[in-house]
């Protein structure tokens, strides 16, 4: 059984009645009745005055999608029965015309589509749209309805983007509410609303007066910082000097890390739910997280399987970024803000901490430990042993994290640095005794134990980070990411020196508003945290140095999206 769509201007239904006999219904040999439903679209969700995406902003609760957002290439209509199962074949126009102002359609310019049932006998009781489907999606023909809402972000096993972020690739489905205790996945038809006549045109004009509103939500949700309100300082006082140095934190970009790699196509969520409180808030009325009179809701069941994502440093600037609903408690998405630590006439710091010192470079680090810290302690030969002499600076070098083959020796975290031996041949290392010792025995043993880790500001550059709240109020919902929500933290003060980067790369490596990680065209497919075969180039996951100020403190508000805003004091 089909479905014929027609997207109209006034004269839609007219250019159907020109169709041929092949296309026309036949009921027991004869031409019967014409069925026709109109559907109009809107960004969910909300009241005509709140929160539909035609109508102004609530810049409170609400905020419609630019242009690019709410740009259509093509929606692809499914037709289910009350039981659920599909009914209809589903229907994906050639051509979705213009709006009736002449421009390109969106969401909040398409306000007439005409569905002409070629079966008029069928009485559909759901109807599901999918907006600007990706290539592997387009296709798609589910024999129920939960085969569509539970349809991932893989196709047949290859890295499909669920959803783009230029003009028109916005995926947009059925915004997904509750109503009672059933989940309403796809829009409910009433019999009314199925406009019948004798020509198309009757039909159409019937099924026009009571048009099936179908609220639909954007896959990905987005996040925006701005400002700096206050931005703190600290001041340091470098050793072989009395002067202190003031330092100041110079924001050069940021990006989101645990990003979800995956996402539903239609949104999941439950019935019910049970929220424990957090110490301190005052429970919401219950249902708070379902607008049944916007037909939208604030929560979901995120895809877990998908795994997380991890951005380098390299990848850090100042556009909004796009990424999957994630509600994994265990890893939140979070707000990584990348800067650099300037003097106080805007040159980067290359600031060592070790041990209550502060260092201003590698080679004031290494020229103390070769004279005071590591004195007689090592020694080195370049003719086997005969003649043995005390380490020098230049006889040292930093150990990243990571040995020769880019695995980690530690199995610790990205920020920390120690000190190692240059591995040079023909020379040798021993202790003070005469021992000889490997490099790996040095590196591993004797200065990993002598020396341990500490905090290297290379170029200044370092990082802040906080979890994106979403609802505080709970501790399952306080921080999380949901689907067609509009993020927007505010910095509003920076304090502390935030998280070091020692080995940052030097150039992105992907698209940091790629919803999708690791890159689809990644030749790894995925099976690496980072979308590059560079040892060197690795992700940073955010990690607070144990006693430092490195996170950011912040608060969240929620917007068409829904809008959460959020205001953060980088450091506390």
């Amino acid at each position: 059984m089909k479905a014929k769509n027609l997207f109209f201007g006034a004269l839609a239904c007219l250019a159907f009645a020109a169709c041929s006999n092949d296309d026309e219904p036949i009921v027991n040999g004869a031409q019967s009745e014409y069925a026709c439903i109109t559907v109009q679209f809107n960004m969910p969700g909300g009241s005509s005055t709140r929160a539909w995406n035609d109508d102004e902003d609530n810049t409170t609760y609400y905020k419609k999608g630019d242009p690019a957002e709410v740009a259509v290439t093509s929606a692809r209509f499914f037709f289910f029965d009350a039981a659920k199962n599909k009914c209809l074949d589903p229907q994906t126009p050639a051509s979705l015309g213009t709006a009736t102002d002449g421009t390109n359609l969106t969401i909040d310019k398409i306000h007439g589509a005409t569905i002409v049932l070629q079966d008029p006998s069928v009485t559909p009781a759901y109807i599901a749209v999918a907006i600007n489907l990706p290539e592997g999606y387009k296709d798609i023909n589910p024999s129920k309805l939960d085969e569509l809402t539970k349809k991932l972000h893989d196709v047949s096993g290859t890295n499909t983007k669920l959803s783009g972020t230029a003009s028109g690739t916005f995926v947009m489905t059925n915004s997904v509410y509750v109503n009672g205790t059933e989940v309403i996945q796809a829009t409910p038809i009433e019999p009314a609303q199925i406009g019948r006549g004798k020509t198309p045109e009757i039909a159409a004009q019937k099924a026009k007066e009571a048009p099936v509103k179908i609220a639909v939500e954007r896959v990905l949700a987005r996040v925006h910082v701005e400002g700096t309100s206050t931005v703190g300082d600290e001041s340091v006082t470098f050793s072989g000097s009395t002067t202190p140095t003031k330092i100041i934190p110079t924001i050069e970009g940021w990006w989101l890390d645990c990003t979800n790699k995956g996402s539903y196509l239609v949104k999941q969520l439950d019935a019910s739910y049970t929220f424990k409180t957090n110490t301190g808030k005052t429970a919401l009325p219950d249902g708070w997280w379902n607008d049944l009179g916007d037909s939208r809701s604030y929560w979901a069941n995120a895809i877990t399987t998908a795994g997380h994502g991890h951005y380098t440093y390299g990848t850090a600037n100042k556009a909004d970024k796009y990424c999957f609903e994630n509600t994994d408690a265990a890893s939140t998405t979070k707000l990584v803000v990348a800067a650099t630590l300037n003097d106080e006439h805007g040159n980067p710091v290359n600031l060592i901490q070790w041990a209550a010192i502060n260092f201003n470079g590698a080679d004031a680090f290494n020229q103390y430990m070769a004279t005071y810290y590591l004195k007689d302690k090592y020694l080195k030969s370049t003719d086997g042993g005969s003649t043995k002499v005390a380490l020098t600076k230049d006889d040292f070098t930093f150990i990243y994290n990571t040995d020769e083959t880019g695995e980690s020796t530690l199995n610790e975290k990205d920020w920390q640095t120690r000190l190692g031996v240059k591995n040079v041949s023909g020379t040798t290392y021993y202790l003070a005794d005469g021992t000889p010792k490997t490099v790996a025995e040095m590196n591993d043993d004797e200065l990993k134990t002598a020396v341990g880790i500490f905090k290297f500001y290379n170029e200044g550059q370092t990082y802040y980070f906080t979890e994106i709240q979403h609802e505080p109020v709970y501790q399952e919902t306080d921080f999380a990411i949901i689907r067609n929500h509009y993020y927007a933290l505010t910095i509003k003060s920076i304090t502390g020196l935030g998280t070091p980067v020692p080995n940052p790369e030097d150039e992105p490596t992907t698209d940091p508003t790629d919803p999708y990680f690791p890159d689809p065209e990644d030749p790894d497919d995925g099976t690496k945290p980072d979308p590059t075969d560079d040892p060197e180039d690795k992700p940073i996951i955010p990690e607070l140095p144990e006693n430092d100020h490195s996170a950011i403190a912040a608060q969240v508000q929620i917007l068409k999206y829904r809008i959460v805003t959020q205001d953060v004091e980088l450091g506390k």
